[in-house]
């Protein structure tokens, strides 16, 4: 992992009511992001709320997670606005909420103007990469 003092903040916009990353979502996720210039992190604790069965957090959460950490690599690194057109999760470990995780998203490789392969990642607190 890398270590917090060599990343740079991106700024987002105030009041944004993005579920993954709107500080003006008081029931999201609430996602801020920082940088390397290389690859985007997010440093984010999931609330017990949005857990499924014994604490475990839900796949369509670490899903939205990883959406939104490879759109906004798309928007840092590549400096365009993205939608997603299809996405594969791969499970590896359960993530429980309430434990902090470091999100991290970057690009794979440009195919064209139009299309981008992103990946994104998430790792639990021993650095263990959990989807």
């Amino acid at each position: 992992m890398v270590g917090r003092e060599k990343l740079r903040m991106i700024a987002n916009i105030p009041d944004q009511t993005c579920f993954g990353c709107g500080r003006g979502n008081p029931i999201g996720l609430q996602m801020q992001f920082e940088t390397d210039e290389e690859k985007i992190f997010s440093f984010v604790t999931v609330p017990g709320s949005m857990a499924g069965w014994d604490t475990t957090v839900h796949g369509g959460i670490l899903s939205t997670i990883l959406d939104e950490m490879m759109g906004w690599s798309v928007i840092y690194l590549l400096g365009k606005i993205g939608v997603t057109k299809s996405m594969t999760v791969e499970f590896f470990k359960p993530v429980r909420a309430e434990q902090p995780l470091t999100a991290v998203g970057s690009i794979q490789e440009v195919v064209s103007d139009r299309q981008v392969l992103v990946n994104g990642e998430i790792y639990n607190q021993e650095s263990i990469l959990c989807a």
